[in-house]
């Protein structure tokens, strides 16, 4: 699971590029289609931290 400071960081860092949500069964993740990297949020977590 991810802290509240680093979902925050990776979408600073990908503030102008679109995202996408990944959902698994475990899991959910968002991921940058421009740079393609995944940062994974436990399904524990709220779900405005997807909006």
């Amino acid at each position: 699971m991810i802290d509240s400071n680093e979902l925050a960081r990776w979408r600073d860092r990908h503030a102008d590029h679109p995202v996408e949500h990944l959902p698994r069964v475990i899991c959910r993740g968002l991921e940058c289609v421009t740079c393609r990297e995944v940062i994974w949020v436990d399904e524990a977590r709220p779900d405005e931290a997807f909006s």
